[in-house]
């Protein structure tokens, strides 16, 4: 259902009936929602594509995720939204299968992660951390790809063997506005030292 009178923010509900006693999760992607709402709890929107939680309920329990648009949306969204439930048993026999290939921290900061793992065949590596484009992959020393996954996490091809892995962040953008704030100053340098050159001259 979808409400946009005009004394009320823009608004979208999509009714989901739980097919199972799995936990549930959800994509998103749409940069025109400012907020969700599923069992009693509000989520911030993220203006990128991303996956949220979106708790458990007994087969065949109807719930809601209400969407709430922002201000300045007009009459018109491109929205992508998916709905997943996760098979717990599955779940842990996957997870028991990757514990003795888990990825082993060495070291780790607010923009940088560092550890080895020891793949027993070629596959993926897999990890939680939400994709942004400022993430930079670094397997044995050499800048690698990043996979990512459905654009919501960060993931890579990884060769059998021990690996060292490191991962760096830093804001999309960030390199070009120092370079063209360090190009700034050189000019501004320039054009003081050619003005004291002519006037002294």
């Amino acid at each position: 259902t979808f409400n946009h009178e005009q004394d009320k923010k823009p608004a979208l509900t999509i009714n989901y009936i739980a097919p199972d006693e799995n936990s549930i999760y959800a994509y998103l992607d749409c940069a025109d929602v400012s907020k969700v709402k599923v069992s009693n709890t509000t989520y911030k929107a993220e203006k990128r594509k991303y996956a949220f939680p979106a708790g458990s309920y007994p087969e065949g329990e109807k719930f809601s995720f209400d969407f709430v648009f922002v201000d300045s949306f007009k009459s018109k969204a491109s929205i992508t939204f998916l709905v997943y439930t996760m098979d717990e048993q599955l779940f842990e026999m996957g997870m028991e299968k990757l514990r003795d290939e888990s990825f082993e921290i060495d070291e780790y900061k607010s923009t940088k992660l560092k550890g080895s793992i020891n793949a027993k065949e070629n596959g993926v590596f897999y990890t939680s951390i939400p994709y942004e484009k400022g993430w930079k992959l670094y397997i044995d020393g050499e800048r690698t790809d990043i996979e990512p996954l459905e654009d919501a996490f960060i993931t890579a091809y990884l060769t059998k063997g021990e690996h060292e892995i490191v991962l760096k962040y830093s804001p999309y953008g960030f390199t070009l506005g120092v370079v063209i704030s360090v190009c700034a100053l050189i000019i501004f340098v320039l054009a003081v030292v050619i003005s004291r050159r002519r006037k002294n001259g």
